[in-house]
C-alpha cells in the first residue's frame, strides 16, 4: 500500500496461490495470513500466458493486469511521512519535490482506475469468479489509494501555506492519517465510493483473500494530518 501500514510478514507464509493473487493485483506480501484460494477461482499458467500474450482476445483481463502493474510501480517508493527541520524552519524544497512524485503517482493511479472505468459493462459479464474479484478489488483500491495521495499532498501543501518553525522541543514533523478528509467533495466521494466498492466485494467474495484485503483496506481513514515530531 502507498500510505498504510500493513502487518509485518506472516511467519506462517502464504501459499503459492495467494501469493499469486498478490503478484497479479501489484501488492507486496505484507498483509499477514490471508484466507487461501478457492478452487473455482485458480487459473493456470497457460491461462494467465494467454491474457498476456493475446491481450485483444481478453481486453478486461489485461486492462486488470496492467492495473496491477500500474499499482506496484506507484507502491515502488513509499512517499516519507517524516520531515525534519533545516534551521529550525520548513525544508519547502523537499516538500514541494515529494509533491512533485506524489502527483505523478496520483496521475498513473487516475489512468489505471479510468481503465477500468472504461470497461465497466465488460466487466458486468466477466464469467471467472478470479477476474471479477481482481476488478472489483482494484478499483476500489485504485480510488481509495488516489484519494489518500490527494489528501497527503493538501497536507503537505498546507504546511507550505503556514510556514511553520519548529515547536519548542521538536526537531520536525510527520504526516499521520486521519478520519477527516480536506480535500473537495469530488475527492471525498471518490474514497467512499472506494470503500463502497471493497465492502461490496468483501460480501460478494466471502473466504477469498480478496474479501481478506478489501476488509482491511475499507477500514482504513483516507485523510492526513500534520503534527509536530520528535525525530530520531
Amino acid at each position: 500500500m502507498l500510505l498504510a501500514a500493513p502487518v509485518p510478514k506472516n511467519e506462517v507464509g502464504n501459499s503459492k496461490r495467494c501469493l499469486q493473487v498478490l503478484a497479479e493485483l501489484g501488492l507486496p506480501d505484507t498483509f499477514g495470513k490471508l484466507s487461501d484460494v478457492p478452487d473455482r477461482y485458480a487459473i493456470t499458467k497457460e491461462e494467465l500466458k494467454a491474457v498476456r500474450d493475446n491481450p485483444e482476445e481478453y481486453p478486461l483481463r489485461a486492462v486488470i493486469l496492467r492495473s496491477g502493474e500500474a499499482v506496484a510501480k506507484a507502491t515502488d517508493g513509499k512517499p516519507p511521512t517524516e520531515f525534519r527541520a533545516v534551521d529550525g524552519k520548513l525544508d519547502k524544497k523537499s516538500i514541494r519535490t515529494t509533491q512533485e512524485k506524489v502527483a505523478q503517482k496520483i496521475l498513473e493511479l487516475e489512468e489505471a482506475s479510468d481503465e477500468l472505468i472504461a470497461l465497466h459493462k465488460l466487466a458486468s459479464k466477466e464469467p471467472h469468479p478470479r477476474w471479477q474479484a481482481h476488478y472489483e478489488f482494484l478499483f476500489g483500491y485504485l480510488l481509495i489509494e488516489s484519494s489518500k495521495l490527494h489528501e497527503y499532498n493538501r497536507a503537505l501543501g498546507q504546511a507550505i501555506i503556514d510556514d511553520a518553525s519548529a515547536a519548542v522541543g521538536f526537531n520536525g514533523w510527520q504526516v499521520t492519517p486521519a478520519e477527516q478528509m480536506r480535500n473537495p467533495k469530488r475527492i471525498r466521494d471518490s474514497a467512499k465510493h472506494g470503500k463502497q466498492t471493497l465492502s461490496a466485494l468483501a460480501k460478494d467474495h466471502p473466504g477469498t483473500p480478496w474479501a481478506d484485503l478489501a476488509a482491511k483496506m475499507a477500514d482504513q481513514p483516507c485523510g492526513f494530518k500534520w503534527e509536530p515530531a520528535k525525530l530520531k
